[in-house]
């Protein structure tokens, strides 16, 4: 089983006088490169899993657009309308950070035409 090659041995093969490409660098050392990295930006998280469509309420209007991001949260907040819903809950089945949740949540709010997403009384969020 091949390794993937470290950080370390990046930095070894910058610092080498040797005039070889990265991959021959791996491959004389018996390991292989990991171009792929983990993101965890919810556009790369919605673009990579395949999700349902996101569906928002025709009844609700907005003055601008919403992206494709806040889209996802409203779609969300939507499937659990008159609910309280936690930003932590948000935040860990998007798998996104909170400050991304609390950011998305108060463009939405911006966006909305009527004031129908309201703080609840403990914390958290009701779409009515």
């Amino acid at each position: 089983m091949e390794s993937i090659i470290s950080y370390e041995e990046i930095r070894l093969w910058r610092s080498s006088t040797e005039k070889i490409t990265l991959e021959e660098f791996a491959h004389k050392l018996g390991k292989k490169l990991c171009n792929e990295k983990k993101s965890t930006d919810l556009y790369d998280v919605v673009k990579t899993q395949e999700a349902a469509p996101v569906e928002i309420l025709p009844e609700i209007s907005f003055k601008k657009e919403l992206t494709d991001r806040e889209k996802v949260v409203f779609s969300y907040l939507s499937q659990n309308k008159n609910r309280v819903v936690y930003v932590k809950e948000l935040a860990k089945v998007l798998s996104l950070p909170n400050d991304y949740v609390y950011k998305y949540i108060k463009n939405i709010r911006e966006k909305l035409e009527n004031d129908i997403l309201e703080n609840a009384e403990k914390g958290g969020y009701i779409l009515h």
